[in-house]
Formats: C-alpha cells, sequence, structure tokens
C-alpha cells in the first residue's frame, strides 16, 4: 500500500481565545483543510460498498439459494415423474416359436430355449424395447409436506442469517471507520504539537541569541521537539494501519486522498433501539427450521400409497410386441432400527440449544444496550468536563507565555502549560470518540448513519 499519509498545512494552530470548543474544533478544522483536493468518505458510503462487494455476503447468498434449491427438490414430490426407458440385449435362449391354438385358429409366438448340451443352445438372441413411464405419489400421509415445511423453515433461515451476517459487516465497517477517523484526528493534534514544538525552539534561538535567556533552555525544547516527532511518528503509523483494518472491513481501497467525515463526532443516537435485532431473528428462525425437520423426521417412515404406468413395445428380430403395465402399491416401512426417531431426537435437541442462545443473546443484548446508553449519557458528560479542562488549560498556558515573553517564568513552564494544553486537546477528541462510539452502537446496522450537527 502507498503511504497516503495526508499532508496538512505547517500554520500553527491557534488556541480559541473563547476556549470552549477550541480543541477538538481546531484539530477539526485542520483536518479539513488538508494542502491539494481532499475526497470526504462518508460511513455510509463505505457501507455500501462492504454490503455490495464482501464476499462473505457473496457466500450467505449461495446458502440462499441452496436452500430454496432444497425446498423445489422437496416439493417434487408432488408431482409426477415421467421417463422413456430403452434398451437392447443379446442373450441365449428365449427363442420365439410359433404356436397353433385349434380351437381358436389362431397363432401365438412362444420363447423356448434349449438345455445345456443341445445344439445351438448357446446361440444368442437379439431383444429391444421401448416404453413410456409414468409414477406419482397418491398420498404419503404428510411425509412431503412435513419436507416442503422444514425446507422452507430452512430457506427462511438462511435469508435471516444473510440479514444477520449484514450486519455484522455494518458493525465492522462502523468499529473500523470510528477508528480512522480518531487516528486521523489525533494525527493532527500530533502535528499540531510537533509545529509547535518546532516554532517553540526558533523563539528559544533567537532569545539565547540577543542574550535574554540562558543557553540552557535550548536541551528542554529540543527535548519537547523529540518527544512531539515521536508522538507524530507513532500517530502516522496508526493511521496507516487503521486505514489498512477499514480497507479490510470494505473490501475495497479507500480514496487515495480521502479523509473521514468529522461531523461523525456530533452524531446521536435512536431515542428507541429495538431488541429484535436480526442475529436474534436469525437465531429464532434457526430453531423453528430445527423443529420443522424433526416433525419430518417423525413422518419419516409414514407409509407411500403410490401409483405408476407404463407403455411401449418389446421386440425380438423382427417381431414386435406391445406392452404396457398400471399399478398401485402401498409402501409401509415396519421397522428401520430406530434411525428415524434418533434423526428427529437430534433435531429438537439443535432447536433446543439454538433456543438456549438465543436466549442468552437477548440478555447479552439487553445488557450492551444498557451499557452503551451509559456510556452515551457519560459521554456527553466526559466531552463537557474535557472541553471545561481544555478552556482551563489553554487560559493558563496564554498567561504563561505572556510571562514568559517578559523574562517572568521559565521555559519549563511554559513547556509544561504547552504539554496540559496537548493533553487536554486529547482529552476532548477521545471524549467526542467516546461519545460517537456510544451513539453507534446504539444505532441499528439496518439504518444508514447519518450525522446530527447538533454539539452537546
Amino acid at each position: 500500500m502507498n503511504d497516503r499519509r495526508p499532508q496538512y498545512s505547517s500554520t500553527t494552530v491557534v488556541i480559541s481565545k473563547r476556549g470552549r470548543f477550541g480543541a477538538s474544533a481546531a484539530v477539526v478544522i485542520a483536518l479539513l483543510s488538508r494542502t491539494g483536493a481532499a475526497d470526504v468518505v462518508r460511513l455510509r458510503d463505505l457501507e455500501a460498498r462492504a454490503l455490495a462487494g464482501r464476499p462473505q455476503l457473496r457466500a450467505e447468498h449461495a446458502e440462499i439459494a441452496a436452500a430454496r434449491a432444497d425446498a423445489a427438490f422437496a416439493r417434487s414430490a408432488y408431482y409426477p415423474t415421467i421417463g422413456v426407458n430403452a434398451d437392447a440385449s443379446a442373450a441365449p435362449g428365449g427363442h420365439l416359436v410359433r404356436i397353433a391354438d385349434v380351437s381358436s385358429r389362431a397363432e401365438y409366438l412362444v420363447a423356448g430355449s434349449k438345455t445345456v448340451g443341445e445344439s445351438n443352445a448357446f446361440v444368442p438372441e437379439a431383444r429391444y424395447g421401448g416404453t413410456l413411464a409414468l409414477s406419482s405419489r397418491l398420498y404419503d400421509f404428510g411425509r412431503t409436506r412435513s419436507a416442503a415445511n422444514a425446507a422452507d423453515a430452512s430457506v427462511v433461515a438462511a435469508a435471516a442469517g444473510e440479514r444477520a451476517a449484514r450486519d455484522r459487516v455494518v458493525n465492522e465497517v462502523r468499529a473500523a471507520y470510528l477508528d480512522w477517523l480518531g487516528a486521523e484526528l489525533l494525527h493532527v493534534a500530533s502535528l499540531r504539537a510537533l509545529t509547535n514544538a518546532r516554532s517553540r525552539i526558533d523563539v528559544v534561538k533567537a532569545r539565547i541569541d540577543t542574550g535574554t535567556r540562558p543557553r540552557s533552555e535550548m536541551d528542554p525544547a529540543v527535548y519537547d521537539e523529540k518527544l512531539a516527532e515521536l508522538d507524530e511518528c507513532e500517530s502516522r503509523r496508526r493511521v496507516t494501519a487503521t486505514e489498512l483494518s477499514l480497507e479490510r472491513a470494505v473490501g475495497a481501497p479507500l480514496p487515495e486522498n480521502g479523509t473521514p467525515d468529522t461531523t461523525l463526532l456530533d452524531m446521536t443516537p435512536p431515542k428507541q433501539l429495538s431488541t429484535d435485532t436480526s442475529e436474534i431473528v436469525a437465531l429464532s428462525k434457526q430453531s423453528a427450521a430445527a423443529v420443522a425437520m424433526a416433525h419430518f423426521h417423525d413422518r419419516e417412515n409414514s407409509p407411500v400409497l403410490s401409483a405408476s404406468a407404463e407403455a411401449g413395445v418389446r421386440g425380438q428380430l423382427a417381431d414386435v410386441f406391445p406392452t404396457y403395465r398400471a399399478a398401485i402399491a402401498l409402501t409401509v416401512p415396519i421397522a428401520d432400527g430406530g434411525a428415524a426417531s434418533a434423526r428427529a431426537a437430534r433435531s429438537r435437541s439443535e432447536a433446543t440449544a439454538i433456543e438456549a442462545r438465543e436466549r442468552e443473546a437477548s440478555i447479552a443484548l439487553r445488557s450492551e444496550h444498557d451499557v452503551a446508553a451509559n456510556d452515551w449519557a457519560r459521554g456527553v458528560e466526559r466531552v463537557r468536563l474535557a472541553e471545561s479542562l481544555y478552556a482551563v488549560a489553554a487560559s493558563r498556558a496564554r498567561d504563561v507565555a505572556d510571562r514568559y515573553s517578559l523574562g517572568q517564568d521559565p521555559l519549563e513552564r511554559l513547556l509544561e502549560a504547552d504539554s496540559a494544553v496537548t493533553r487536554a486537546e486529547r482529552e476532548v477528541l477521545l471524549a467526542r470518540l467516546a461519545r460517537a462510539d456510544a451513539a453507534l452502537r446504539l444505532t441499528s446496522p439496518a439504518s444508514s448513519v447519518s450525522a446530527s450537527p447538533e454539539a452537546h
């Protein structure tokens, strides 16, 4: 993968005099002010691309197609089968002999064979024939109906599983996208800190050259710059790592100059979250399919009343004879060694196990919803506290900067104040990211994410 690390302008981000919202707003503005054209990559677009291109979902579609084929196969028992049979053979014996019926003055061809030891006993006779055969089940006491019901339930379960797989893909994309957004924002913050550190070295060097500050202040300034470079290097690595993770979740590469949508930071969760998620629905349908399969196995040994008919010709040398047959048969299974009942018991056990997993998933969903709702409430409070912290840190940094310019404070205090601003800035970003994460977890994967521009 090429290094798509964004290039940012080198302008130092100035701390907002208003304090509140200054940290996150400054970083967001810096993210959107890349040099060159930048494409905002929206989350809903990546969700759509993932749903259209992930091989996992194509596999789910194939599972549905296979289940539908099984349903068509189960229903085929309702319809008659028609076939054409043709054969030719050569075997000794069965030579046709003409016999006259004296009473009716009619002649009949009768097959006769010679015994071993007689002349020409092993001379083959050529025979051939062709028939049209028709067979059909008349009544099977619910066996076909139960098989069709089980197959239909499997189709429904496969479709529900496909929807659950789609939701899992969407959740995977959302988590990866939020990681990418966070990495980009923290990278911008680290660039701002690095730019300030380098600007500070120029200021310190100028004051040392004029003799207004001691030469010993250069080492702390350089040390601070190296820490900022190290932090920027690590944040750049994380940006690339999160891009790769997001591309894996989407199943397609990101735009070469793409940038995340920062409005996601201000999204709000829906007022209500349905507890009937696709995962739980899929488990419910799988349980119903297992119960339907158990019903089929219960009827697997039901009697079968069937009818068959065939008509055609049989021939031997130049003699051709008509042939036909019609029959009705009742087949009653007596014993299968318990195979059908064992299969039914297994299907019922599978249904019981799936029902237990469904209940467990429902409990986990309610717990996850409560945790996400609590995270959202605490996230709103955390953003407010972080912004207050940033306002205090920014005010203190401005005061220390003024005192340093007047020679009243040492460089160490200026470095400490600027470090506090950087820490507070990161706290604001992390708080907003955590709040957005809680909002995403409270938003159904079936709904397209649309961020609200409200500030909280």
